[in-house]
């Protein structure tokens, strides 16, 4: 019987990551490890596998195996982003960010200054959150995430008018944006804008039926609305 670690299984793992069965190929990147010896390589890509999964531990202890090896961009800058993503999944945003941190540093691109932005943003520093969104902004004008998260960032900076401004892009960008709509209509509510809040509520409340947080939202916009 031959190696598992053949052109064949690494074949086989493509086609399932391409159709997002990551179990499987979890499963064959395991029968490959046994005869690898660790190696870094498939170690980054089981690791991929593992935060799909939402295995979050074992994305970690992957993506630290790997970079004991790997070094230099783009794979050890995606590796220290993936593990930053383990990481803040895991509530452990401080070391997210240092994670964030060494993939910018290695590779400032939209992916890891979006990735840092939002270490950043649940880290409440809006601030530097704004000016990563801002540089993924200009990589990527039509980044929809960049948008809502400088909206949302502007708002609890109580710069509203900005914060509408973004909302207002991503919904261009996306006409059936949940998050923007959500976002804007809870700043609609906070600035008593009762019928913007509402139109934007209910419209998310359409698209994505259900969510208590809307609902409530949506119930004090419908009271104070002109009838």
């Amino acid at each position: 019987m031959g190696s598992p670690h053949t052109p064949v299984n690494l074949a086989l793992c493509a086609i399932y990551t391409r159709q997002q069965d990551w179990s499987k190929a979890l499963n064959l990147y395991d029968q490959i490890l046994l005869n690898a010896h660790s190696k870094p390589e498939i170690l980054a890509m089981r690791a991929e596998c593992y935060l799909h999964l939402k295995q979050y531990a074992n994305a970690i202890a992957d993506c630290s195996k790997a970079l004991e090896v790997i070094k230099a961009p783009p794979q050890a800058s995606l590796l220290y982003a993936n593990r930053g993503y383990a990481q803040m999944h895991l509530n452990k945003p401080t070391q997210a960010l240092a994670d964030f941190n060494e993939a910018v540093k290695l590779n400032p691109g939209k992916v890891e200054l979006s990735a840092r932005g939002d270490a950043l943003l649940k880290n409440h520093q809006y601030e530097p959150a704004l000016k990563d969104f801002a540089r993924v902004i200009e990589l990527d004008k039509s980044n929809y995430h960049a948008f809502v998260a400088s909206g949302i960032c502007s708002a609890a900076l109580h710069r509203d008018d900005k914060a509408l401004d973004f909302f207002n892009e991503a919904l261009t960008i996306d006409r059936s944006g949940i998050e923007a709509l959500i976002e804007r209509g809870a700043l609609h509510l906070r600035r008593q804008n009762w019928q913007q809040a509402f139109n934007d509520l209910n419209q998310a409340d359409q698209l994505n039926p259900g969510d208590a947080l809307v609902l409530k939202q949506l119930d004090v916009a419908r009271a104070h609305r002109p009838q």
